[in-house]
């Protein structure tokens, strides 16, 4: 299935880059996993630290949010725009 890939794993640097954008994310350590779909560039990312939302932000039923890890994807922008992408479900890290 790799070979017959539509879209390159998302690479260390690639996903670093990425988080470096965000404030409230640590780094990255690891990416751990690589989605085996051909027309897709998700992968699941370790991060060098923990990421915490306070009860008072934007979550899921007001409870507060840990996390160690997160999910990143590749999307075409002919696929969905900013726009759509914001559009989507609620943000637990605001």
């Amino acid at each position: 299935m790799q070979e017959k890939r539509d879209w390159p794993c998302l690479t260390f640097d690639e996903v670093s880059a990425v988080l470096a954008h965000f404030t409230n994310i640590p780094p990255a350590r690891d990416v751990v996993w690589h989605s085996m779909r051909p027309f897709s560039a998700a992968c699941v990312v370790q991060l060098a630290g923990e990421v915490s939302a306070s009860a008072s932000g934007n979550n899921i039923g007001g409870q507060a949010v840990r996390a160690t890890s997160c999910v990143l994807k590749r999307h075409a922008r002919a696929l969905r725009s900013a726009a759509m992408l914001g559009s989507g479900p609620i943000n637990l890290l605001n």
